[in-house]
């Protein structure tokens, strides 16, 4: 029960070594092919290729008959239909290179649209939180409102005591006395660790507030206990 979360990120790298030693056999061997992630055929592919979809400012998240197709032409999901309303919440499951990620660049506009319709709210109503999350070079206070600066944050009514508690949610308040203050300046990316990293972001989640939040395996590095406490917070924001 407690390994599970080890176990599986295991299998992943375990998957993409066995890929890449087979990769390395067939080079020697001097035989290259392409491989598909999908079975659709070439001409299938090229047609899905020159199609365009829309994207459409919504309330909601709606996929309508939506292809998912990697940058280097790989279909990985010929149409995709779903919808999440306010509230409701969506998790998505699968195996390594099914198009779980490719999902969420998707909808963050990383990725273009071939076909269908995307309904999606403003940018500033969701978040993504992927499971390395982005830390930047500046102060303690900084890695929490990213990308707002100390005057968005004043602007919003928030202090830091308000930051601290958000901290304490997830069992973190001691790192702004462990660091030496809000306004310590570190290679934050390389002094903390992995779990470190994903409760930065849960906080940053909790400062943000977003509608929607896109959550791609951000709880991998925590206990389940501090899982728990991230998701009903969340939640009941």
């Amino acid at each position: 029960m407690y390994s599970y979360k080890e176990l599986s990120e295991l299998a992943g790298y375990t998957s993409r070594v066995t890929d890449l030693l087979n990769a390395m056999d067939d080079v020697k061997k001097g035989v290259y092919h392409k491989k598909l992630v999908s079975s659709a055929s070439t001409e299938e592919n090229a047609k899905l290729l020159q199609g365009r979809g829309k994207v459409i400012e919504s309330e909601e998240i709606r996929f309508d008959k939506v292809p998912l197709i990697s940058p280097n032409g790989d279909v990985l999901i010929k149409s995709m239909s779903f919808n999440v309303e306010p509230g409701k919440h969506l998790l998505v499951v699968g195996p390594n290179g099914c198009g779980k990620s490719s999902l969420f660049r998707i909808l963050g506009g990383l990725w273009p649209v071939y076909g269908g319709t995307v309904y999606k709210p403003r940018e500033s109503e969701f978040t993504y939180i992927p499971q390395r999350p982005y830390l930047c070079r500046g102060t303690l206070r900084d890695q929490v409102i990213y990308p707002d600066s100390n005057k968005d944050m004043l602007a919003k009514n928030i202090t830091d005591a308000d930051l601290r508690a958000m901290l304490k949610v997830v069992d973190m308040g001691h790192i702004v006395e462990r660091e030496g203050g809000w306004e310590t300046v570190r290679e934050w990316r390389d002094a903390l660790s992995g779990g470190d990293k994903q409760r930065i972001a849960m906080a940053r989640l909790f400062y943000h507030k977003p509608k929607y939040a896109i959550l791609d395996e951000s709880t991998s590095a925590v206990t389940l206990e501090i899982e728990k406490v991230f998701y009903d917070r969340a939640t009941g924001e």
